[in-house]
């Protein structure tokens, strides 16, 4: 049995080293949900930015790219929690020059 394509949905890609994301993606896209800088005391604008980009995230087989500003990452995170109940993660290990996988769960309460 091939294995699901994934998608990465990058938090903010701004000159960021992503050749071994393609590892995680299974033939996948990469989807940058902001790029470059952004206007964080703008957060109406950043939030529906975001929603419509993340609209389609699945959380069984994609993943969310933690890099960047810690408001847009807050903010994705916040906007996933409408949508989906956990969020598998990409975080960059600068230690060993790798990108880890971790999960979140996002109870309602």
């Amino acid at each position: 049995m091939a294995k699901k394509k994934r998608n990465v949905y990058v938090t903010n890609l701004n000159n960021h080293d992503l050749c071994n994301i393609t590892d995680f993606t299974n033939g996948g896209k990469i989807i940058p949900i902001t790029k470059g800088r952004i206007n964080i005391f703008d957060l109406d604008s950043l939030l529906n930015k975001i929603s419509l980009c993340v609209k389609e995230f699945d959380s069984k087989n994609d993943y969310l790219l933690i890099i960047g500003n810690s408001i847009v990452t807050a903010a994705c995170v916040f906007v996933l929690k409408h949508y989906v109940n956990k969020v598998n993660l990409l975080i960059f290990d600068a230690r060993n020059n790798i990108y880890k996988h971790s999960k979140m769960e996002l109870k309602n309460d």
